[in-house]
């Protein structure tokens, strides 16, 4: 019973972090601590740093 109602919930929580998955990113983006964590994280990884880099150093200006 508990199992059943336990996935009852994630379900429809589930469906409301996806219909509001905007609105919550951007909340959550907006929190300046939590942006540099998710920056700092990205750049090191390997592949993200180097397209970052090579578009903003490489930029085609015109």
């Amino acid at each position: 019973m508990i199992s059943r109602l336990f996935s009852f919930v994630l379900m429809i929580s589930g469906y409301f972090a996806f219909k509001y998955r905007y609105r919550i990113l951007n909340n959550l983006l907006s929190q300046q601590t939590i942006r540099r964590l998710l920056i700092r994280s990205s750049m090191r990884m390997p592949f993200v740093r180097r397209q970052i880099l090579n578009n903003f150093v490489f930029t085609d200006r015109r």
